[in-house]
């Protein structure tokens, strides 16, 4: 993403409406941090799951 900053601002700024230097500056370095940061978190996930009780059938709830 950061070798094609340049284009997503180009659509960025035609997209928003918004200033080329704006787009590239804020808008497109925010949303790669952004992604960045996210996709950290997905080897992170432990995947732990608690059952909510309802989801158990009728007969263990009485």
């Amino acid at each position: 993403m950061e070798q094609h900053q340049e284009e997503l601002a180009a659509i960025e700024a035609l997209r928003a409406g918004a200033v080329y230097t704006l787009a590239l500056k804020n808008h497109v370095a925010m949303f790669i941090q952004t992604f960045c940061y996210f996709a950290g978190w997905c080897d992170k996930i432990q995947g732990l799951w608690h059952h909510h009780p309802l989801e158990l059938p009728l007969m263990l709830l009485s």
